[in-house]
């Protein structure tokens, strides 16, 4: 009988190796600037205003006030988080672009999880995620303070769980589908598309059960946050949307 043929393990080596050039090369970026350089200054000093001011308890300043002019379309979850960095007594902008870092990371699992759910090998799920690491973009935007990683990062992990979902048949993981959604929201508006996305799907397969439970998860997070944010900022968020809105 002819021998069983043996799969070479040469392509995932290269992979692998490929992977570690990549981050290499955005560990190199990092060292290039750091400490404290950024190479994208302007929408980080509004990010970090943003952080400072919650850390300050100034949840979306006035439009005009003796602490300088407000306005933003900015979604409060990231920059929330660093505002408690910086309450602790962290550098504004160390922990903001650790911060950014740790979205980073955050966002590569969630993608290396969406690609398992899929069916695609460890072997070449989590390597190919790496090897974004080697992107001018994204050694760039990880060297920023913005809430662009952590926003990508909910919205992929509502995708991986509703993907979840739909292979274990368990509702629950549909609310906790939307409540990834509606945080993502949370982090910047333009997320939603991942939410249709997955609306569309449920629309086109037919399964009201399962969007009932995606909306409720989504409703409810959604709903708390802006509640939330309404209160802690005394309506001021309202006022800063329409600032911008108006140009």
């Amino acid at each position: 009988m002819p021998s069983p043929v043996k799969e070479s393990i040469w392509p995932e080596r290269v992979l692998w190796f490929v992977a570690a050039l990549a981050v290499a090369q955005a560990i190199g970026i990092a060292g290039w600037y750091w400490p404290g350089s950024m190479p994208d200054t302007d929408t980080s000093g509004v990010w970090i205003a943003l952080a400072d001011d919650a850390a300050q308890g100034d949840f979306y300043r006035p439009l005009q006030s003796p602490l300088g002019t407000g306005g933003t379309r900015y979604m409060p979850l990231f920059f929330s988080l660093h505002g408690v960095a910086i309450k602790l007594g962290f550098s504004p902008v160390g922990s903001g672009i650790c911060l950014t870092l740790a979205s980073a990371l955050l966002f590569i699992g969630s993608l290396g999880l969406l690609l398992r759910l899929l069916g695609v090998a460890p072997a070449s799920a989590w390597p190919a995620c790496l090897l974004m690491t080697g992107t001018v973009t994204f050694g760039m935007m990880s060297l920023t303070v913005r809430g662009d990683f952590l926003a990508a990062a909910l919205n992929l992990g509502g995708v991986a769980m509703a993907l979840s979902a739909q292979q274990s048949a368990r509702n629950s993981r549909w609310i906790w589908a939307g409540i990834l959604f509606g945080a993502a929201v949370l982090t910047k508006l333009t997320t939603i598309f991942g939410l249709l996305a997955v609306v569309g799907w449920l629309v086109f397969q037919r399964k009201p059960r399962r969007l009932e439970h995606l909306l409720a998860g989504f409703g409810l997070i959604l709903l708390l946050g802006l509640s939330t944010i309404h209160f802690v900022s005394d309506g001021r968020i309202w006022d800063s949307f329409r600032a911008v809105a108006h140009g």
